[in-house]
């Protein structure tokens, strides 16, 4: 007998040991999925009951059949796809998870496992930058989805902010996929989740010619105070995005939602979306990135409505009377190239759609122009617009105020 309990008492202290370290990793993992980075990342929330549902809609988002509702066993999930032979084809897919096991100790980092993914690191090369910033573009009440402005990041190549080196970046912008072009009907869907919205990349000039010059908006850019680490988990977060869809809801989960949920996931102890209102408008969004400290410089960037009139504004009284008929007989050649330079923005403003499906009878026009331009050798002014610091989001009021007065008139008296 006591040869047995020799032999047992072995395996007995060490099955209790194993017993209690899974019972620890078990608290432990529970924690974890509880935790606000596991839930940002999985974009997880709570309903009206307290039970956990996500706003992503399509099951290829998760690896547990329950993910889309689990987050405990979508985490165990994970880590078991992760320490399995075909982890890097998990790994590949999801790159901002990994990271977020590695940092909290459940993983131990696997050197060349970038090297398995090459259409990740291609995407990556896309959106490497120096720093990012939030892009605010003006009211445009011709487009209802943009009545109260729109927002989107900008990922900066360069380090300079102004200057037009922007060109050469890239723009991640989430939008509605709009499937009718019925007013009501759009109304209906947009407010009511009716139509999907997804994550798009795209070179930032496309936005700064579709929003800047062809819709005529401003466009305010707001360098964010964010690390090189928090950049790349950003990118490898928006890897994962595009496997998934989300409802739009014009009001509510919107671009500007899904831009604070963005940076949440890169810093959950901000809880951007936590400090928004019920409702989520673009001029919002910037105040609570303003609040949280992460506004590190603002740059703003005029329509062509303002250039064009700025220079319209410039011309003498002689030079406005040729810009109105169009005639160049009594000019020098300064003036004259200061009409033509005038008339030129002009066409460019007035008539942005023609110019954008190349218009015949104005492209012929514009010809015209240009050809007369460059057989004038003078420069073009260079044309400065105060930045209109009354009209920045960043000192707006909040898109709620109640306001209450009271005050009388010495005339009253005499009444």
């Amino acid at each position: 007998m006591k040869k047995n309990y020799k032999i047992l008492l072995p395996i007995l202290v060490w099955g209790v040991f194993l017993s209690l370290s899974q019972g620890a990793w078990a608290n432990e993992y529970k924690k974890l999925a509880s935790s606000d980075g596991w839930l940002n990342l999985l974009h997880y929330d709570q309903n009206f009951w307290g039970d956990t549902y996500t706003r992503a809609d399509k099951m290829s988002f998760f690896l547990s059949p329950n993910g889309d509702h689990d987050e405990y066993q979508e985490l165990i999930t994970t880590i078991e796809k992760f320490r399995s032979e075909n982890r890097f084809e998990y790994i590949c897919k999801f790159p901002a998870r990994y990271k977020f096991l590695e940092k909290n100790g459940v993983l131990i980092k696997n050197f060349n496992w970038e090297k398995a993914c090459p259409k990740l690191s291609f995407f990556r090369d896309q959106l490497r930058s120096k720093s990012i910033s939030m892009i605010f573009s003006s009211y445009y009440v011709n487009t209802p989805a943009s009545a109260f402005g729109h927002t989107l990041i900008r990922f900066n190549k360069s380090s300079a902010n102004k200057g037009g080196y922007e060109l050469l970046d890239r723009a991640i912008n989430y939008a509605a996929t709009v499937t009718t072009s019925n007013a009501l009907i759009y109304a209906i869907l947009g407010m009511t989740g009716g139509f999907y919205g997804e994550f798009s990349m795209l070179p930032y000039f496309y936005k700064l010619r579709e929003y800047n010059d062809f819709e005529s908006r401003d466009l305010w850019s707001y360098k964010l105070n964010i690390t090189q680490d928090e950049i790349m988990m950003l990118i490898d977060h928006l890897w994962e995005m595009k496997q998934t869809l989300f409802d739009y809801y014009y009001l509510t989960e919107n671009c500007s939602y899904y831009m604070l949920a963005l940076l949440d996931v890169v810093r959950p102890e901000l809880k951007l979306l936590e400090k928004s209102k019920f409702y989520i408008i673009p001029g919002d969004t910037i105040l609570t990135l303003q609040e949280a400290g992460l506004i590190e410089d603002v740059s703003y960037r005029a329509s062509s409505r303002k250039k064009m009139y700025q220079r319209y504004l410039q011309l003498n009284d002689k030079e406005k009377q040729a810009f109105k008929k169009e005639s160049f007989e009594t000019l020098h050649s300064k003036e004259k190239s200061r009409v033509l330079d005038a008339l030129i923005e002009y066409y460019d403003f007035t008539y942005s759609y023609k110019v954008l499906t190349n218009d015949p009878k104005l492209a012929e026009k514009k010809r015209e122009l240009l050809v007369q331009r460059s057989q004038l050798d003078e420069k073009t002014d260079k044309v400065e617009i105060p930045t209109p610091l009354n009209e920045a989001p960043h000192n707006a009021h909040g898109s709620t105020r109640v306001r209450t007065y009271a005050g009388y008139h010495s005339l009253w008296k005499s009444l």
